[in-house]
């Protein structure tokens, strides 16, 4: 499993998570305030936990909301993760 973060601005709230939805059963998603090219913005954190196989679908969200929110880029991470539902 991993942990992919999408970092962006918050901005477009419903729209990201529309997006999310469609690629995904399930994503947490944050708010908090950011730093980019020494400015603090408010951002918003798109959290899934996954298979590895997914990146490419993280990626294609990734593009999508750097689209929608139109940014020259957004952060994505990739972290392994051990999970259980409990």
């Amino acid at each position: 499993m991993e942990t992919f973060r999408i970092y962006t601005e918050d901005k477009n709230a419903s729209g990201i998570e529309r997006e999310t939805a469609k690629l995904f059963t399930g994503a947490t998603f944050l708010t908090g305030t950011g730093l980019y090219a020494g400015e603090t913005e408010p951002s918003r954190i798109i959290e899934i936990v996954t298979d590895e196989s997914e990146h490419h679908a993280v990626e294609a969200l990734a593009e999508r909301i750097k689209k929608m929110n139109h940014q020259s880029a957004v952060l994505v991470t990739e972290t392994p993760t051990q999970s259980e539902v409990v």
